[in-house]
């Protein structure tokens, strides 16, 4: 495929990435803030993330699953429909008025389908790459990250103009694009790349492929590389205690971004420094993922996997110590070294030191992990909140942060780049 050609397929594919993150940020970065407006408690907010996730966490490999089975329901199918139904709750939202257990059920309905489309977004560009379709992830997700960035700082502004129903207004905004954007996005690729044709009318998601679908493709497969999750707990005993020491490291992680809202306040501020925080987190993902891959020539990989442990738990320490709202921005812009270095530092990683047979396990199990963090700060941290205040909070994610630093240390095996 010519250069002109994978630009254009690229800056499709970043229309993408960079309508659905400002939908996450939106529905979900935005929710403390939506939800206390309405009367919910801190509680009730963090019970209303913990099903997000845990239900998340069940559909994403049911929804993939439906997507291997028949030719009936392509990626672009399944994306567009839960698109639909979570831009239809998040109009019921703007519809609904007070605390009631309607709008607990909305928006749980709501967070859990725009968090399971994360990985079919990810996965609707690895099978245009294994298609011979060259995009380019890392600037795709970074302008993700740029978009949820500028949103982030719009929403605040018409939060603090228009009250708290901007936040799923402009999500209903954006699922309509994202909508538009997914249908458009393979439009002319049989007349660009004609020897893909074939292969592009049929239903595949390389990424979230069954074990069964992986091993039709796959001749002649060894029938142990498809093993349970005991065998692989066996095999990657390091990796497996990484996975505990990343659940803790995300737990404090989650418990900043959930409460952020709660975290400004409590140093004189309000839903616009709030906007602007999430800003400064996101607007510095773009430069650590461009600069990743020079960075890991020079680097190995484990070192800035080991790294990025440490600066979690020191954004999480800058966090708890802030005086004031400008504090706050400055330990946010520790996510440079800490998340956006993480991240692809953790995929890289995980392709050193797991078979190829046995990737996909290795991610799910660590979004799994990033998961479970999620999943314990919704649970926790709205109680500790209403309980014992802010402070308490970050107390208990420093704790958690530093045993998670402590044991990823020592978990993490030296990688050749």
């Amino acid at each position: 495929m010519s250069l002109k050609n994978e630009h254009k397929y690229t800056a499709r594919y970043a229309l993408i990435q960079g309508v659905y993150w400002p939908v996450y940020c939106s529905s979900y970065s935005f929710v403390s803030v939506f939800l206390l407006s309405r009367g919910f408690s801190n509680a009730t907010i963090g019970v209303i993330l913990c099903l997000s996730n845990i239900f998340a966490v069940f559909l994403q490999p049911a929804v993939a699953n439906v997507a291997d089975r028949k030719n009936k329901f392509s990626l672009r199918v399944l994306i567009v429909m839960l698109s639909t139904v979570s831009m239809l709750l998040a109009f019921g939202r703007c519809l609904i008025h007070g605390s009631t257990y309607l709008m607990g059920v909305i928006l749980v309905a709501e967070l859990t389908l725009i968090f399971t489309m994360q990985p079919l977004i990810n996965a609707l560009s690895v099978y245009l790459k294994n298609k011979g379709v060259n995009v380019y992830f890392g600037l795709a997700r970074g302008i993700g990250s740029v978009a949820f960035a500028i949103c982030s700082y719009i929403v605040g502004e018409l939060i603090e103009r228009f009250g708290t129903m901007a936040s799923p207004a402009t999500s209903v905004v954006l699922l309509i694009l994202i909508i538009l954007f997914v249908l458009n996005l393979t439009r002319g690729i049989d007349k660009d790349q004609p020897e893909i044709k074939k292969e592009l009318k049929e239903d595949i998601q390389p990424e979230l492929q069954s074990d069964k679908t992986a091993a039709q493709s796959l001749t002649k497969e060894k029938k142990e590389d498809q093993g349970s999750i005991i065998e692989f707990m066996m095999t990657y005993k390091r990796y497996m205690l990484l996975l505990f020491a990343v659940a803790l490291v995300f737990t404090a992680h989650f418990f900043i971004n959930n409460y952020i809202f709660q975290i400004i306040e409590s140093v004189g501020g309000d839903a616009k420094n709030m906007g602007t925080a999430i800003a400064v987190a996101a607007a510095i993902e773009l430069p650590a993922m461009v600069l990743f891959e020079p960075l890991l020539k020079k680097i190995r990989c484990d070192i800035i996997l080991r790294l990025t442990l440490v600066f979690f738990t020191v954004k999480t320490i800058l966090t708890l110590l802030a005086p004031s709202v400008f504090m706050v921005y400055v330990a946010q812009a520790f996510q440079f070294a800490s998340y956006a270095f993480f991240i692809p530092a953790s995929v890289y990683y995980a392709s050193r030191i797991i078979r190829k047979s046995d990737f996909v396990k290795g991610q799910a199990y660590m979004t799994g992990a990033i998961t479970a963090g999620g999943v314990f700060s919704g649970i926790a941290g709205g109680w500790l909140i209403d309980s014992f205040g802010v402070t308490i909070m970050m107390i208990v994610a420093l704790v958690a942060s530093v045993i998670g630093m402590l044991i990823g240390l020592f978990s993490i095996e030296k990688v050749n780049s």
